[in-house]
């Protein structure tokens, strides 16, 4: 078992608990960030998750990397969160790629799906969605 299944099945309770709070968030492996409303909020939720992480999972939490924080601020495996700018939608954003990264994922799939490859279509295939999904 690799440590990030481990992660998986230990955090697996803290993501019931997200759920059933209703909290919008996302995790990798042990990394998390939970989205509110406002500062009032993201204190109590905050609050709420260092302890249950604390006397429930007995695990402890790297401030620096987890954390309540603003979706614009905040990037994970490459890829981050900004605003939308449509008349009418406020405190919406959308899912966007670092340029780096973006780089990195068309290199990748040019890669897989070059000609010249000996792969056939069912290998080639199940190499990209191995690319697109991790």
């Amino acid at each position: 078992m690799t440590v990030f299944q481990l992660f998986g099945l230990v955090l697996d309770v803290l993501d019931k608990e997200f759920v059933r709070k209703g909290h919008r968030y996302v995790r990798y492996a042990d990394d998390f960030s939970i989205y509110t409303k406002s500062k009032a909020e993201a204190k109590r939720i905050g609050n709420e998750v260092y302890l249950f992480l604390q006397d429930k999972l007995k695990l402890p939490i790297n401030k620096e990397k987890n954390g309540i924080r603003r979706p614009g601020n905040f990037e994970l495996l490459g890829h981050g969160f900004v605003p939308t700018y449509k008349k009418g939608e406020k405190g919406k954003y959308q899912l966007v790629a670092k340029k780096s990264s973006w780089g990195s994922l068309k290199r990748k799939l040019k890669e897989v799906t070059k000609k010249t490859k000996p792969y056939k279509f069912e290998e080639r295939l199940k190499l990209f969605f191995q690319i697109i999904f991790f």
